[in-house]
C-alpha cells in the first residue's frame, strides 16, 4: 500500500473520531480465554454488551465485515491457546470448524452469537485442561499425531513407535497422563470429530464414517447413537433446524 493511501485512511478515521481498541485490551481478552477464565469472560460480556467500539472496517458489507473479524479472532484465539498448551490440531481444527460455520451465517447477529460460542468453547476447553495434569511433551506429540492421522489405522504399536517408546511403557504412560487408554482416546476423538463434521460440512454420513476409519457405517451409527442419543442423520437435521 502506498504511503498516501495509508495517510488517507488514517485521516478518514480521525475525521470519524474512530480509533482502534488498545492492544492491551486484546491481550487481556486472549489471556482470559487461554487461562479458561469463563466466569470473567461472561462478566465482561454482561458489563460491556456492545463491544464493537474500536473494530476496524474490513468490508463495506456489514455481514462480511463481521465474518472477517471473526476469522481474525479465531486465528488469534487458536494461537494463544496453543501457546498455553492446547494441542495444535485441536486449536486449528476448532478454528476451521467455526470459520466454516461463520461462512454460512446470514446476519450480523448470527456471526456475533457464533463468535461468542467459539470463545466460550476455547475457554471451556482450556479450563478443563487447567484442572487436568499437564501432558508431557512426548504424550502431547502423540495426541497431536492422533489428531493428524484420524484418517488412518492407528494402533498402540504405531503410536509407541512414533513416540520412541516400547508399547507397554507407552500404553502405561499415556493412560497415566490422559486418564484413558490410547484406544479409548482415539475412539472418543473420532466420534467427536464426526459430530463436528456433521455440524460444519455437508459430507455424506458414509464418507465421514469411511474417512475416520470406522469399521462400517452401521457401526459408526450405533456408537454415535450410544454417545449422543440419536443417529448421525437425525443429529444433523436437528442441529440445522436449530441454526435456522
Amino acid at each position: 500500500m502506498k504511503e498516501k493511501n495509508l495517510d488517507y485512511y488514517m485521516y478518514i478515521q480521525r475525521e470519524d473520531l474512530f480509533y482502534h481498541r488498545p492492544y492491551a485490551n486484546e491481550h487481556d481478552f486472549y489471556d482470559l480465554v487461554a487461562s479458561g477464565n469463563t466466569e470473567q469472560i461472561i462478566e465482561n460480556k454482561r458489563k460491556y454488551p456492545h463491544s464493537d467500539t474500536g473494530k476496524g472496517r474490513l468490508s463495506c458489507d456489514p455481514l462480511r465485515n463481521e465474518i472477517y473479524h471473526m476469522v481474525v479472532n479465531a486465528a488469534l484465539t487458536a494461537r494463544r491457546c496453543m501457546d498455553a498448551g492446547m494441542p495444535n490440531e485441536i486449536a486449528y481444527t476448532l478454528s476451521d470448524i467455526y470459520i466454516n460455520r461463520a461462512d454460512r451465517c446470514r446476519t450480523v447477529q448470527e456471526v456475533k452469537k457464533l463468535n461468542d460460542e467459539m470463545v466460550m468453547d476455547y475457554a471451556e476447553r482450556m479450563k478443563q485442561s487447567r484442572n487436568s495434569p499437564r501432558l508431557s511433551s512426548v504424550i502431547l506429540r502423540s495426541v497431536n499425531y492422533i489428531y493428524q492421522n484420524l484418517h488412518t489405522h492407528l494402533t498402540g504399536s504405531i503410536l509407541a513407535k512414533h513416540a520412541g517408546l516400547t508399547r507397554t511403557y507407552f500404553a502405561a504412560r499415556f493412560k497415566k497422563e490422559t486418564g484413558v487408554t490410547a484406544g479409548g482416546f482415539i475412539a472418543r476423538i473420532r466420534i467427536e470429530t464426526a459430530k463436528n463434521l456433521l455440524i460444519s460440512t455437508d459430507y455424506p454420513i458414509i464418507e465421514i464414517s469411511n474417512t475416520l476409519c470406522f469399521a462400517s457405517q452401521s457401526y459408526f451409527c450405533r456408537i454415535f447413537r450410544e454417545k449422543y442419543g440419536m443417529t448421525p442423520g437425525k443429529f444433523r437435521r436437528m442441529y440445522r433446524d436449530v441454526e435456522e
